[in-house]
């Protein structure tokens, strides 16, 4: 079974340049394992973002690094996490509105 799943936190602003590591947390569930992709414009642009490797631990899954580069500003960068939850397969999506730096 797969489902695409918003996170309760809602979408979560970044800027160009700025570097972050997502944590998210599948409750009363224990997963075992997980993968990260993001899409800018229905567009896989994982290699361009992303740098490291995402970890599952318990019910908890450590995203890798994303790193939003120059040019991204005024796009929405989605992230696709894939985990696998007490044999279920689930896909948490998690929406990223950019914006360049200075930008209100």
């Amino acid at each position: 079974m797969s489902e695409g799943i918003w996170p309760n936190e809602g979408a979560q602003p970044v800027t160009e340049g700025e570097a972050i590591t997502y944590t998210l947390t599948v409750p009363y569930a224990v997963v075992s394992s997980g993968a990260h992709v993001v899409y800018k414009n229905n567009t896989d642009v994982t290699a361009a973002v992303l740098t490291g490797s995402a970890t599952v631990s318990g019910s908890v899954i450590t995203c890798k690094i994303m790193t939003v580069p120059s040019g991204y500003g005024g796009s929405t960068l989605v992230h696709n996490v894939t985990a696998v939850c007490d044999g279920q397969t689930l896909i948490f999506k998690l929406k990223c509105p950019v914006s360049k730096p200075g930008q209100e």
